[in-house]
């Protein structure tokens, strides 16, 4: 059997509190993913990917910036009615 030639992260949650402090724009996120990439890499990945909600405009503004693209989307993922709730399931990614 072929292993997957993807890392996928499943909704990390850095902006919640953490050892008592909140972690935004305090560098865990950006470490985390560096992480996560360095990890991809040396498994022999071909790609990191994420999954997100289209209403976690933080979380997309953030992984725009660290280089991730948008990929994917699934507009019926949570319910029938994902896009008039404004939450679509967005997938982000970068080769590696």
């Amino acid at each position: 059997m072929q292993k997957a030639r993807r890392r996928l992260l499943w909704t990390p949650k850095v902006g919640q509190t953490f050892g008592g402090a909140f972690q935004i724009r305090r560098g865990l996120g950006s470490r985390l993913l560096a992480f996560a990439r360095e990890e991809g890499r040396r498994e022999g990945r071909r790609a990191l990917v994420l999954e997100t909600q289209s209403c976690n405009t933080d979380a997309i503004a953030f992984y725009l910036h660290e280089g991730l693209s948008l990929i994917g989307l699934d507009t019926c993922c949570y319910s029938n009615e994902d896009i008039a709730r404004g939450e679509v399931r967005l997938e982000l990614g970068a080769a590696l």
